[in-house]
């Protein structure tokens, strides 16, 4: 099987193989899979003038779901859309992802607020250190 992914554009479907959809009556929110490991969630509701909207999710949105859910893993892995080992690996991917990611602001948060006690500590010794 291929590497899981998420499709967060409905346009990136075009050209792809959808193996499954996940859209019970009970289901929210609404589950495409595609042969080559792409993964979307959308919802879709009415507003009260009886127009309906759809909501495509974003990536941390799907991996939520998908990847918190024991129900959405089982019923993946029981259709051989992927395995657990698939997706072992990409929530491991994800939280490698997101601690560099946190890493990453927090250094530019540090040299920020260095850059500015520096600028603050320069105007201090101009003014005479009053």
């Amino acid at each position: 099987m291929a590497d899981l992914y998420v499709i967060e554009k409905p346009e990136d479907l075009i050209g792809k193989t959808i193996a499954h959809i996940e859209m019970n009556r009970f289901c929210d929110p609404l589950l495409l899979t595609t042969t080559d490991g792409g993964i979307m969630a959308w919802r879709t509701w009415t507003e009260d003038d009886g127009d309906m909207e759809t909501d495509v999710f974003e990536g941390y949105q799907v991996e939520a779901h998908v990847f918190n859910s024991k129900t959405t893993k089982k019923y993946l892995i029981q259709n051989n859309i992927c395995t657990q080992e698939e997706i072992d690996k990409f929530t491991a991917e994800r939280i490698k992802e997101h601690r560099l990611y946190r890493e990453q602001l927090k250094k530019e948060s540090e040299e920020h607020d260095k850059a500015e006690y520096e600028r603050l500590k320069q105007k201090y010794e101009q003014e005479g250190g009053k």
